[in-house]
């Protein structure tokens, strides 16, 4: 059945003895399997594409580390604009929105968790969670692990709703 198929034999006696269908879809189930092999290994522009469409690592070596101007006795507050202030101008807007961003949701929480309502409770925790996801990924493209975990430390200690 595989004799003129340029796929090798171990894949067709595969693909023959686990798909219990008629012997003419059988050859037509082989027939779009070479169709798609040799697509993707004759195309010289597959490879190229696909390599633009997925970026799976990415490596910068501008990430801003530790700060030594921070320390044990500095204010959560001077910890976040002393890391958001070594940003350049655009960066440091976006994080200063995605903060805020965040923070709106504090006074929406406050008020559901007096009023002992479980479900908005949990709805603003969910959209909590969802802006301070959003805020860790800013980090994640601009601060070092070590910066981020001072980060982290500074929001938690100032926000124990993030926690």
């Amino acid at each position: 059945m595989c004799d003129h198929s340029p796929l090798p034999a171990k894949l067709c006696i595969g693909l023959t003895a686990l798909i219990d269908i008629s012997r003419t879809n059988a050859r037509f189930l082989l027939a779009c399997c070479v169709l798609a092999t040799s697509l993707t290994t004759a195309n010289p522009f597959s490879r190229s594409h696909a390599a633009e469409e997925v970026q799976l690592l990415s490596i910068r070596g501008d990430l801003i580390d530790v700060l030594e101007t921070v320390n044990e006795d500095t204010e959560p507050t001077e910890i976040i604009a002393a890391y958001y202030s070594e940003l350049n101008s655009a960066e440091q807007k976006e994080a200063v929105q995605l903060r805020q961003n965040l923070l709106k949701l504090i006074p929406d929480y406050e008020i559901a968790f007096a009023a002992a309502d479980t479900a908005e409770v949990n709805s603003v925790l969910s959209e909590v969670a969802h802006r301070w996801a959003v805020l860790r990924s800013f980090h994640a493209k601009y601060f070092t692990d070590r910066a981020r975990a001072t980060l982290y430390s500074a929001y938690v200690e100032q926000y124990l709703l993030l926690n």
